[in-house]
């Protein structure tokens, strides 16, 4: 199920920062998601130091008794990410997809409540950031702060495939399954 489109958002800068998720009101401007706070196509078009995006859902009611699993594509810099007010994730590096299991925060039958912090401080970061600057010059381009990448949720079965490690030589390649979870 695909979560892009429109979401909940505030942003902060400097002192003014939330450290847990901010009330419902406080989310007053809305982001389209998955398009950096800088973009215009985001509907933000500046960059804040904190970000906090809020989606509500509901899933399918046939997805009842599965594991399911949050994915996202890539959020830069710092995502800590909350479900029906329980945290699920915490992820570090701008450029990297990350996934975690949300089913056991998840309430059957009823709307979800996702939330997600995004920490960016540009060069004032411990992260590698090529040109992204507070104060970029002679670059012709915007920055990539927030949710960038598509975000999206899927039922899986107890044990399934995580990834595919593919290695390969003049000959051929090797394709290695990693699994989670225990088949029966």
């Amino acid at each position: 199920m695909n979560l892009n489109g429109v979401w909940e958002y505030t942003g902060r800068s400097g002192e003014a920062a939330f450290a847990a998720p901010p009330p419902v009101e406080e989310y007053r401007e809305h982001i389209l998601v998955p398009y950096p706070t800088e973009s215009a196509l985001s509907g933000i078009q500046r960059h804040d130091d904190q970000m906090w995006y809020r989606k509500v859902f509901k899933l399918p009611s046939t997805w009842r008794g599965r594991k399911v699993l949050l994915h996202f594509g890539a959020v830069d810099q710092i995502a800590t990410v909350w479900l029906n007010n329980q945290q699920v994730a915490h992820h570090e590096g701008g450029y990297t997809g990350f996934s975690a299991d949300i089913t056991r925060a998840l309430r059957p039958g009823s709307m979800q409540e996702l939330i997600v912090r995004v920490e960016d401080h540009n060069e004032r970061n411990p992260f590698p950031l090529g040109k992204q600057r507070d104060e970029p010059e002679g670059l012709f381009y915007t920055g990539s702060s927030g949710i960038w990448q598509t975000v999206w949720i899927e039922p899986v079965r107890a044990a399934h495939i995580d990834k595919l490690d593919i290695t390969s030589d003049l000959t051929g390649f090797t394709v290695t399954p990693r699994v989670s979870g225990e088949s029966r």
